[in-house]
């Protein structure tokens, strides 16, 4: 009798933590991308992009054309329109000014948005570790080309990795967040 005793609040101890639960509710803006989602993405593309100079095109007029493998609504996708306000960005910082048409352009830059993703990774060893990882990654491919004679200028590569992880101990000590 007493031994059962001195093993009830092992076992107590025991279900409270099976039973703990560590759970992520996204509740997020209409396009559904999650928060974790979109942080890694900007991120990866600032990565990708602040090595990128601009500067030998200072005082040209450039036209921007982006182009992704990501489902289009209307026009441009959300993913291609905000690679474009990005570069926009970038080039207006460094002296290039962009313009809405190709008709008053010097330059023309395509935008080749080869990856553009996420992807999620969940670890588990139950009842004592969960992990979920979120890894975006972007790889861009400029082109610059003479809008007079269509001639190319140059072409560079160029890519970001970033990710974000939450690791919860025993399903009910965290979220501890960690980015790279």
């Amino acid at each position: 009798m007493r031994y059962g005793i001195r093993v009830v609040p092992f076992f107590l101890i025991l279900f409270l933590i099976l039973n703990a639960c560590a759970t992520k509710r996204y509740e997020g803006p209409v396009s559904g991308v999650a928060s974790d989602a979109q942080r890694v993405m900007s991120s990866a593309l600032g990565k990708a992009t602040a090595q990128l100079n601009f500067t030998a095109y200072k005082g040209r007029k450039i036209f921007l054309d982006v182009a992704a493998l990501t489902p289009r609504i209307g026009k441009n996708s959300p993913e291609e329109n905000f690679i474009q306000s990005w570069l926009e960005e970038k080039l207006v910082q460094d002296g290039v000014k962009t313009v809405p048409s190709l008709s008053g352009a010097d330059l023309r830059l395509v935008v080749l948005g080869k990856i553009f993703g996420v992807d999620r990774r969940r670890r588990d060893f139950i009842p004592i570790y969960y992990s979920e990882k979120t890894i975006g990654q972007v790889q861009l491919h400029l082109t610059f080309y003479e809008q007079s004679t269509g001639r190319l200028l140059a072409s560079e590569d160029t890519q970001g990795l970033a990710e974000y992880s939450e690791v919860f101990w025993f399903y009910m000590f965290g979220p501890f967040p960690s980015q790279k």
